[in-house]
């Protein structure tokens, strides 16, 4: 018996916590921007396209890599390709690969054209963070991969800014602001929970001296 009602204890604790972090996971995912980043152009010559939220946000980094040993973008391991940088940051919707814009200087030159069925991604810093996956063989000189698919310049601007890389984003504090209330009632909805699940069944080495004591 007590195993039986030290598996109850557990299973309800643990249910707490799945429910909890899939309540946060949902709030998050609605809050998280969606990708400002399309890719144009051809194995030669690639082309990073940015959605920018106002005439303020500036580039500060972008770069063309391969996905490292560990299979997560961003990361040490990535095999940088293509690198350029700018400590002041510069107003511009696109950036060529191996020719940038006046005022991004090349870190890492392009020493030799992209692989056709090869898998990169595009990342550029600016005031949120952006990435796009691409082969080049999937590439288009008129319009841009976008998630996955070719649209025309405008409506990956129109999809990107109004899909939530802008209106989500919590550069004025007022929709973090928003969810605070609602972080505050999951997290008391989850601490009742635990605390009814503890109350309500009792740990196994309790049990056991019960039983003795009857």
């Amino acid at each position: 018996m007590p195993k039986t009602v030290g598996h109850s204890y557990g299973s309800r604790t643990a249910g707490v916590r799945v429910v909890l972090s899939m309540s946060l996971l949902a709030l998050l995912s609605s809050c998280i921007a969606r990708s400002g980043v399309a890719v144009s152009g051809s194995a030669s010559s690639v082309t990073i396209h940015l959605a920018r939220c106002s005439a303020h946000e500036r580039i500060v980094d972008v770069r063309v890599a391969q996905v490292g040993r560990n299979e997560i973008p961003d990361d040490r391991d990535d095999i940088v390709l293509w690198r350029a940088q700018s400590k002041q940051g510069v107003p511009v919707n696109s950036v060529t690969v191996g020719n940038p814009p006046e005022g991004l200087d090349e870190t890492i030159p392009l020493t030799h054209p992209l692989d056709k069925t090869t898998e990169y991604f595009a990342l550029v810093r600016s005031t949120v963070d952006g990435i796009a996956f691409f082969r080049p063989s999937e590439l288009s000189g008129n319009r841009v991969l976008y998630e996955n698919h070719l649209v025309s310049p405008a409506e990956f601007q129109k999809e990107a800014l109004s899909g939530g890389k802008c209106a989500r984003s919590f550069s004025d504090g007022k929709t973090l602001a928003r969810l605070l209330p609602l972080l505050a009632a999951i997290a008391l909805v989850a601490g009742g929970a635990i605390f009814m699940a503890r109350r309500g069944t009792r740990p196994p080495g309790r049990v056991g001296m019960n039983d003795h004591a009857g």
